[in-house]
């Protein structure tokens, strides 16, 4: 569910996986903040130094 919030919009979702839904957010275009649950920012920052390991790779 969408919703307006000053300054943009806030999304209301579920997920049986922060893991899919971590990668599904790091496609979006543009920034975001993760409100709750703390979870998922966790799972941001595995998937964000998943990709910097792969970048740093040779």
């Amino acid at each position: 569910m969408l919703s307006p919030v000053e300054g943009g919009v806030a999304l209301h979702t579920r997920t049986d996986s922060l893991a899919w839904f971590a990668r599904q957010l790091a496609r979006l275009p543009f920034d975001f903040e993760v409100i709750q649950p703390a979870a998922l920012r966790d799972e941001l920052r595995r998937q964000a130094a998943r990709l910097q390991r792969l970048a740093e790779a040779e």
